[in-house]
């Protein structure tokens, strides 16, 4: 079986673009929680969460893209693009190698973890609909918001044309996104899979739908951004964080040939169904006993 190595990153966190950032608070220690301020957090047990209050897209895409998409397309366009950069698949003007190459644009895929999908762009919409009547409502609300948007828009973006999957498996979404990518260029099925996932669940409803679940920290009541503890024996629940992570993976010999930088290998990976709890795996859980 052929070796698969990571090739390029690309991360937004809720203390900014970029790994290195990121890198850099996690290090000192620093939490990514702050109190939410951005909607009405009165009637939630769960009052803080990992958002990306200073974020700004005009740096990176312009308006006539972002209008169209939710935050959580934008995270992962933003995302996907440094990782590229970073794996050096873009030239000087910020396109990518295979531009304009059909036979390479079918060579590269995507893979996508996902959760919510985007309830900001939905919520505003279904606003003007209820106010205002359907002719106020965005026309691009039909793909704006559901979970596959962002796979459809990093195909649109970058011109890929290969493999392309969305994965829901709350939070293990990601990881299945980066199995799948994994396999599919075992298999032969892709030279390149960008392979990631991006969040952003901080609006009304999606809040809501988190608390009415059950599972959000209720240590977050009184604005106590030490709530997210999923370590310790006083951990109560899940505290939600925004934001993306993008990786371009190869195979190893690829990498090689064309010299690209090699930051990580994966070297084993396993995915079951290990029914237990809503919060808790279970206690002998059957998937860490494969690789």
């Amino acid at each position: 079986m052929a070796r698969i190595v990571i090739t390029g990153m690309g991360v937004i966190s809720p203390f900014g673009i970029g790994s290195e950032v990121l890198w850099e608070k996690l290090m000192g220690g620093e939490s990514g929680l702050k109190p939410l301020k951005t909607f009405d957090t009165s009637h939630l047990r769960c009052r803080v969460g990992g958002q990306f209050l200073d974020f700004r897209s005009d740096a990176y895409l312009k308006s006539r893209v972002t209008r169209k998409i939710d935050r959580f397309s934008t995270f992962g366009l933003i995302s996907a693009q440094l990782a590229l950069q970073n794996a050096g698949l873009l030239d000087a003007g910020n396109k990518p190698i295979w531009s304009g190459q059909e036979q390479e644009s079918h060579r590269i895929g995507i893979t996508v973890g996902n959760n919510l999908g985007g309830w900001e762009f939905a919520e505003r919409e279904l606003r003007h609909l209820w106010r205002s009547g359907p002719r106020e409502v965005n026309p691009h609300m039909a793909m704006a918001w559901f979970p596959a948007a962002v796979q459809g828009n990093l195909s649109i973006y970058f011109g890929i044309k290969g493999i392309g999957r969305t994965f829901l498996s709350d939070r293990a979404s990601g990881a299945l996104a980066l199995i799948h990518a994994a396999e599919c260029l075992q298999r032969g099925r892709a030279d390149i899979m960008i392979a990631g996932g991006t969040e952003a669940p901080f609006s009304a409803y999606a809040a809501l739908c988190y608390e009415t679940s059950g599972l959000m920290s209720t240590q977050s009541e009184t604005l106590s951004t030490r709530a997210y503890r999923p370590f310790d024996r006083e951990h109560n629940g899940l505290v939600a964080g925004e934001g993306s992570a993008f990786f371009v993976l190869e195979r190893a010999d690829d990498a090689q040939k064309r010299g690209a930088p090699v930051l990580a290998e994966i070297a084993g990976w396993a995915s079951t169904n290990d029914g237990y709890d809503a919060v808790k795996p279970a206690p002998m859980a059957s998937v860490m006993r494969q690789q």
